[in-house]
Order: C-alpha cells, then sequence, then structure tokens
C-alpha cells in the first residue's frame, strides 16, 4: 500500500505532467516499468515480487523529478516535499 499511496500523492502533486518526455494521456512515465508512476502500478507490483526490487523515482530524470525540461513541472521543486 506504500507505493500506491505514493503514486497517488505524485498525481496529486501533478506528478507525471502532459510535457515529460513518457507520459502517457493519463499522466503515467511509460519508459521503465519499475517507474511508481506506470500506470499498471498493481500489475507491477505483482510481476516484481523479488524482495530484492526496489520501485523506481524517475530513473531517467526526464518525467517528473529533478528533470531538465524547462517549463515542464518538476515535483522535486514542490514546498510539498520540503
Amino acid at each position: 500500500m506504500g507505493m500506491g499511496l505514493i503514486h497517488e500523492i505524485f498525481h496529486n502533486l501533478g506528478a507525471v505532467p502532459d510535457c515529460a518526455a513518457h507520459e502517457t494521456d493519463v499522466r503515467h512515465a511509460t519508459d521503465d516499468p519499475r517507474d511508481i508512476m506506470v500506470s499498471s502500478f498493481s500489475l507491477q507490483l505483482a510481476t516484481y515480487r523479488e524482495e530484492s526490487f526496489v520501485p523506481l523515482l524517475d530513473i531517467r530524470r526526464d518525467e517528473y523529478y529533478e528533470h531538465t525540461n524547462s517549463g515542464c513541472l518538476d515535483i522535486a521543486r514542490s514546498a510539498f516535499l520540503d
């Protein structure tokens, strides 16, 4: 439940914006199935059941967190994450 909650909180903070490099039409990342912002998060958790699995936070830094896409929302700069 923890990662699902983070997924939904990130949506409320504005992740993944329309201007993101690999955004779908429903504000999900599509470039890495381990990203916490993929659309099939519940399927992701079922697929990666190993204890060593760690969901990723915008691994390429080109979607919603610590990216360099000027003019595109970066939730790493959100006052709510301070």
